[in-house]
């Protein structure tokens, strides 16, 4: 057996990676249309073809990024690990999403009660220049 068939260059699990995306991908879809009454290849999510296109990309995206820096970190070196990480990544993501709640609107100013510095002395506003 080769050294070129036991480990994977990084381009190549990133490759593994994106065929494992797809098949969940293609999983999903398959579900979709199966159990629909009226299906559109228009409107296949409730957002739309374009937002169904960006989060497939998204998603396999992810798949392959993370076997590509498996494989190139040493930690999977075969094709079933990378396909394998593909198929998993998509789903560990979503678990992590949905884990992390986001409250309140994001802002574009810097919030002075987080920017470093000495605490404010008792009875002084944050901000105050004197």
């Amino acid at each position: 057996m080769s050294v070129l068939a036991t480990h994977l260059s990084a381009l190549a699990g990133a490759g593994w990676g994106l065929v494992g995306g797809l098949c969940v991908e293609a999983l999903w879809l398959h579900s979709h249309i199966r159990s629909a009454k009226k299906w559109s290849w228009r409107r296949p999510i409730p957002q739309g073809l374009d937002a169904y296109l960006i989060s497939v990309v998204l998603r396999v995206g992810a798949g392959a990024g993370l076997a590509a820096a498996a494989v190139s970190s040493g930690q999977a070196s075969g094709a079933l690990a990378a396909f394998g990480l593909g198929v998993g990544a998509p789903f560990a993501v979503q678990k992590l999403a949905r884990s992390v709640h986001l409250t309140g609107a994001l802002t574009t100013e810097a919030d002075p009660a987080a920017a470093p510095g000495p605490p404010a002395a008792p009875g002084e506003e944050v901000g105050d220049a004197g």
